[in-house]
């Protein structure tokens, strides 16, 4: 069976996977994802 892999920090995106996939894995991402540059 495929593994799941979560690359989010997000606790929210941690919690809906988990509501209906029992085991994955989470990464936290080690980039800035912050946009107040592009929009301006």
């Amino acid at each position: 069976m495929s593994q799941v892999i979560l690359a989010s920090s997000s606790p929210r995106r941690r919690e809906l996977l988990s509501t209906i996939i029992a085991e994955f894995a989470s990464f936290s991402p080690d980039i800035d994802e912050s946009t107040d540059d592009i929009i301006s």
